[in-house]
């Protein structure tokens, strides 16, 4: 189930068909593959268009950094998708999802300014699948370095932000072992030691009586 983040600067809930029908759309439309198409001359980016670009004000703006709190909140779909389909398949959702937002308050998604023409483009379905796998990558990028996992071992992903894997667990298993054998071992020599003296003594004793 793909986590929505409706955002409106009124407050308000809007009433746009568009909006209405976009978790049909999210969960129906993700075989359709559209290319970039130019925007208007009017057209001005809304707070739910993702500026694409290596430009500060493309990370910067508000629609790209409401893109990565999407990305996240979707990141354990992601995770726990187990084939490239299943994978493919949240991508896609997410690409349409985001245009959905968008679209309703009059933006277009996922867009680039074309600095030769001064219009603004629609990317296309290829462009804006691998921008949301790249930030999905990313993302487990950066979880698997936080906590030192592989990233194909992450089974289950909770919503503290926190990865559960295979390989963490085989680890702590592995530990409470060796801390019960060096336990039971401790325990043993000390057992040893404390025999060693009274043997001494015993045997100085004998030695004299002799």
């Amino acid at each position: 189930m793909i986590i929505t983040m409706q955002q409106n600067r009124s407050g308000s809930k809007s009433t746009n068909n568009k909006e209405e029908d976009s978790t049909w759309l999210v969960h129906n439309s993700l075989t359709e593959f559209t290319p970039s198409t130019k925007l208007s001359p009017d057209f001005m980016p809304t707070h739910l268009d993702v500026l694409c670009g290596r430009k500060k004000e493309s990370r910067e703006h508000v629609g790209t950094e409401h893109f990565r709190q999407v990305i996240k909140k979707n990141f354990h779909e992601y995770a726990k998708a187990k084939t490239r389909c299943e994978k493919a398949s949240v991508v896609k959702s997410i690409v349409q999802l985001i245009r959905c937002e968008a679209s309703a308050i009059g933006g277009a998604g996922f867009i680039r300014h074309d600095e030769t023409s001064g219009f603004w483009i629609e990317m296309g379905d290829q462009f804006a699948r691998e921008k949301v796998g790249h930030a999905f990558r990313d993302l487990m990028k950066q979880r698997t370095r936080m906590d030192g996992t592989d990233p194909k071992n992450v089974t289950h992903v909770p919503n503290d932000g926190t990865d559960i894997t295979h390989t963490t667990k085989a680890l702590l298993k592995k530990q409470q072992e060796i801390f019960a054998k060096f336990l039971e071992e401790d325990s043993g020599a000390r057992k040893n030691t404390t025999k060693k003296p009274e043997c001494g003594v015993e045997k100085k004793s004998d030695d004299q009586n002799a």
